[in-house]
Formats: C-alpha cells, sequence, structure tokens
C-alpha cells in the first residue's frame, strides 16, 4: 500500500438509483482506497445526467468528483438519435487527435467533449463501473453502445481495466464484434463469472484476463447470528422479455409466480412477506408500480408489506434479518447471502446463474421464463427446507468469493504500479 497520489477515473460510475450499482459503487471506492491510499483522487463520469443539486450531497459522501460524460447514455441525455451519433462522430474524432497531438489541443475543443477526454487523459488508471452493463438483447442491435464506445476512446488514451465485469450476452454477431473491437485494447479485464471470462478470454490476450467475483460480496454486512424472523423478502424486477414469442405471457407468469411463493410461505409457513424496493425515484424502470400491483394480488393484509429502498448497507442488514430471499434482482441476492440469509436468483440475464453457481453447487436460480408451472415455488421451498444447511454453506463460501472479489482492486493497483504489463 502506498499514500502516492493516484487518480483514477470509473466510467459511467454515477448511479444512485439502483440499491446494487450504489453498492457496488461504495465497494469499488473503498476498496481502490484500501490499495491505493487515502489520498487517491476518485473520479466518475455523471453519465445517467444527474443535476448537481442531487449528486453533490452523494459526491461528498462518497468523496469522489464528477465529470460530464464522453458518451451520454442517450435516453437520460435526452437526445435525438441524429444529435446522438453527431456527438459520437465528434468524440471519436477528438479522441484520435489528443492521441496523436498530444493534451495541449485539449484546449481547443468545445467543452462538452474537452472536459470528459481531459478527465480521462490525466488519470492514472481508468476503470469500468462493476457490474453487468455489456450485452445485447434481440430489441438492441448494439447493446450497451455508448458505454462500449466510452471504453473503446478511454483505450486510447489511458491504461484501462474492464473492471470486475459481466460482458454478453450479445444475440447477434455485429454487437458481439463491436464488443471484441472495443474491449480488445484494454490494459486488464477482471471478470466476475467464468462464462464472461472464457469470453473476455478470446476477445484479447487470455494474460491479461482474471476471474475474480463480484464486488458486492465484500458488502461491509456482517452476518446475524442466532434466530431469524420469520419472514420472506422479495424483490421484483420489470423485464420486458426481448425475444419471446409472447412478452405479455411472460410477463405474467413471472407475476403470477412470485405471488404464488408469497401465499405459500404465508398460508402454509405462517410467516410474512416484505417485497423490497431496489429503485429509487427518478429511475426509468422504478419497481415501485410493480409492487404494489403484486402486493394487491397476493392480497394477504396484515401479513404483507413493501419495504425500502434502502442504502446498500442498510440493505444488506435489512435482508439480514430474513429467515429466506427471493432475488429477481442478482445484487439483492447476494446482499442477502453476504448476510448470511439463504436466497434463491431469478435469472433475466446468464450472468445470474453463473455467479450463483460460484457461491453453491444446488440450484439456487430459475430462467425468468421458466418460473412458472411451480418451478420457482418448488426451488424455494427446498431452499426453505434446507435453510440451516444453507446458512452454513454461506458462511464458508462467502469469505472465500470475498477473497476472491478484493482481487479486483488489487490487480488495478498492480497495474497502476507496473507491476502487470499493461501491453
Amino acid at each position: 500500500m502506498t499514500d502516492r497520489r493516484t487518480t483514477v477515473l470509473i466510467l459511467h460510475g454515477v448511479n444512485i438509483w439502483n440499491t446494487g450499482d450504489l453498492g457496488l459503487l461504495e465497494v469499488t471506492i473503498q476498496r481502490l482506497r484500501q490499495e491505493f491510499g487515502a489520498a487517491v483522487r476518485i473520479v466518475s463520469e455523471n453519465a445517467f445526467a444527474h443535476t448537481d443539486a442531487t449528486l453533490r450531497p452523494h459526491l461528498e459522501r462518497l468523496g469522489i468528483e464528477s465529470v460530464p460524460p464522453f458518451a451520454p447514455v442517450r435516453q437520460h441525455a435526452r437526445r435525438g438519435f441524429a444529435a446522438w451519433l453527431a456527438h459520437l462522430a465528434v468524440a471519436a474524432a477528438s479522441v484520435l487527435a489528443v492521441r496523436l497531438l498530444g493534451r495541449r489541443i485539449l484546449g481547443l475543443l468545445p467543452r462538452t467533449i474537452g472536459r470528459p477526454i481531459r478527465a480521462i487523459a490525466e488519470a492514472d488508471i481508468v476503470l469500468s463501473k462493476a457490474g453487468g452493463h455489456l450485452y445485447a438483447t434481440p430489441d438492441r442491435r448494439i447493446g450497451s453502445a455508448s458505454y462500449l464506445f466510452t471504453i473503446w476512446a478511454a483505450t486510447l488514451l489511458r491504461p484501462t481495466v474492464v473492471y470486475a465485469q459481466s460482458v454478453g450476452p450479445f444475440t447477434n454477431g455485429f454487437a458481439d464484434r463491436v464488443a471484441r473491437l472495443a474491449l480488445s485494447r484494454a490494459a486488464l479485464a477482471t471478470a466476475r463469472e467464468p462464462r464472461t471470462f472464457a469470453w473476455l478470454s478470446t476477445a484479447m490476450p487470455a494474460s491479461r484476463v482474471h476471474l475474480t467475483a463480484d464486488e458486492a460480496f465484500e458488502l461491509a454486512v456482517p452476518a446475524r447470528r442466532g434466530d431469524r424472523d420469520r419472514e420472506l423478502g422479495i424483490t421484483a424486477v420489470t423485464w420486458r422479455f426481448p425475444g419471446h414469442r409472447d412478452p405479455q405471457a411472460a410477463g405474467r407468469a413471472y407475476r403470477n409466480a412470485l405471488v404464488d411463493v408469497a401465499r405459500w410461505y404465508i398460508d402454509e409457513c405462517g410467516g410474512r412477506v416484505s417485497f423490497v424496493r431496489w429503485l429509487g425515484g427518478g429511475h426509468r424502470e422504478d419497481d415501485a408500480e410493480l409492487i404494489d400491483e403484486l402486493i394487491q394480488q397476493v392480497d394477504r393484509p396484515g401479513h404483507i408489506q413493501a419495504i425500502g429502498p434502502f442504502a446498500p448497507v442498510e440493505a444488506g442488514r435489512r435482508l439480514g434479518q430474513m429467515e429466506i430471499f427471493v432475488g429477481s434482482r442478482l445484487h439483492s441476492a447476494i446482499f442477502a447471502m453476504v448476510a448470511g440469509t439463504p436466497a434463491v436468483a431469478i435469472e433475466y440475464l446468464p450472468k445470474t446463474s453463473e455467479i450463483m453457481a460460484m457461491v453453491s453447487d444446488k440450484p439456487r436460480s430459475v430462467p425468468i421464463d421458466q418460473v412458472d408451472a411451480g418451478g420457482l415455488l418448488t426451488i424455494v421451498k427446498n431452499l426453505h427446507r434446507d435453510r440451516d444447511a444453507v446458512r452454513a454453506e454461506l458462511a464458508t463460501r462467502i469469505p472465500e468469493l470475498r477473497e476472491q472479489a478484493a482481487q479486483n482492486a488489487r490487480l488495478v493497483r498492480r497495474l497502476a504500479h507496473g507491476e502487470l504489463e499493461a501491453s
């Protein structure tokens, strides 16, 4: 560890709406300070167009700075497609000019492009934000286009790390090729599950790729000891079932499966159910309305409630009070397991089953389009039956995954200090 001042830029990093994303950001910041020293300067892109008034208290609490995004997320930037493409074209030309002519031309660039490029050029090291943000579904020709573009640009100017990431799947060959081009020049990649590790090992030199674990396994929540409340926690997700032959029917089956689980727990286990809001206000996929509908459909007044959203550590503590947990959001399941609560995860992207399999070799996840016909209820019943054995398993496995996750920031520090080759 060293107190030499280092500047780290996190791409697309400030998302204060989603409890999971915010938790990952908090863990990443904490780990970077542990590895680089308290004096490390951490800067993050404001890719989601938060106002200064909204963002300032979060920046002050986290002790970081923000800069405008190099390539704004189009729906948050409120730009038409043509205007967004024009911005990307000018941004790409500007990055290439800085690469060829040096930083002296930064002062000649428009401020909206010059500021984020300067932030990249002046960073000692650039990180993609942790999580699973790089994929393409059948309704998106190039998934995460602005994010891939930003990573590509950063690799032209500074050592860039694909950090604690899930990549893919890409449901068309064009998106896969674009992703490979964008990520191929990264100096280092840490994959949080085996499928991403395998993909990245073919997209860039395998020596630069390391299998680690999700940053959320390092969330600072002690596992609760002793008896737990007779409470089932559930998170819900608004998923549009892209590529499904009947998305509306699939959505109904998913909602009905959650309702069946909640009624079973109340009626047969004598417990209460808490639907946990995972998204704060302002998110374009806020889950509050969906949760209200599910509570009404369960129709067990006095035995069911909505709680949250919570700050990440508080969310972990609250999930740790529960007997079992069903997470439609991957990080809600991870937070619960870190706190010692047995969890089942509903998978809408392959990252979920891959990460759950790192915790246990028993089936603890079910695809979102296979939850009907009792599929989800069966796996939850099994979890409830085996809950004591699962808690013992978590007590062994979570510390191992915590250590694997610690490798993410450790490898970044080694890269920054020249202990890893940034070829």
